[in-house]
């Protein structure tokens, strides 16, 4: 039986998402493996259309935002995610 492995394209990137709810004490963080301009881009359109901003982070988890309770949207740099140990 053949198997076959998908080779990445690329090293992994990930960014840090603050989101500030109106309403909500505290922001919501959440570390996505996504380049910081396609979560840019997905938070515009949910935005714009007024539907639900959705965000899966790093572990599969996803949240849901209603677009117009959002009050703010921080993406951080992206960064590399690291293999192994570091010494």
């Amino acid at each position: 039986m053949a198997t076959s492995k998908s080779k990445a394209t690329g090293p992994a990137v990930s960014v840090e998402v603050r989101v500030w709810v109106q309403g909500a004490a505290k922001e919501i963080t959440i570390t996505v493996d996504s380049p910081a301009e396609t979560v840019l881009q997905q938070v515009r359109d949910a935005l714009s259309s007024g539907s639900l901003v959705s965000l899966t982070d790093n572990r599969g988890r996803t949240v849901l935002l209603a677009g117009d309770r959002v009050a703010a949207i921080e993406v951080g740099a992206q960064t590399e995610r690291r293999v192994g140990f570091a010494t």
